[in-house]
């Protein structure tokens, strides 16, 4: 853990970094790596399902994810006095994640009405993931972040 103090503002920026992205998954099953960055926020054993942002929000705090090629980032951003509750929260989620079957299948729906949104809906994007498969056919960045 790296704490980085700045008293100008009394705001507290929790980040958890893993090393895992679209570049570290397998052909033909692209997107791995975003979908769990959204099942992250589904349930956590010590606060139960779908708890993780309300707690976050209930304390007037933000939090949200991404994922790209190289990595996935989870953070949130709240109150200097509240880090405790980033902390403990995060902690409990990296320590043992809750995968509910019915809450992973309504995920991957999710998931895959974001894709159809960005990618499919979008021709500048399409043509722009064709592109990138098409030219980096060899390398791991062929995959499409978002599966």
């Amino acid at each position: 853990m790296l704490i980085s103090e700045d008293h100008k503002v009394p705001l507290a920026t929790v980040q958890i970094w893993d090393r895992v992205g679209s570049r570290d998954e397998v052909s033909g099953k692209s997107g791995l790596s975003h979908f769990l960055e959204h099942v992250m926020f589904k349930g956590i054993p010590k606060y139960g399902p779908k708890a993780f942002s309300k707690i976050i929000q209930k304390n007037g705090d933000v939090d949200n994810a991404m994922t790209t090629k190289d990595y996935t980032m989870c953070f949130e951003i709240l109150s200097s006095d509240r880090i405790g509750i980033s902390i403990d929260l995060e902690a409990d989620r990296m320590s043992s994640l809750l995968v509910d079957p019915q809450e992973t299948s309504a995920e991957r729906d999710v998931v895959m009405e974001e894709r159809r949104m960005r990618q499919e809906d979008d021709p500048e994007n399409s043509l722009f993931e064709r592109f990138i498969a098409t030219s980096l056919m060899a390398h791991p960045y062929r995959r499409p972040v978002i599966g």
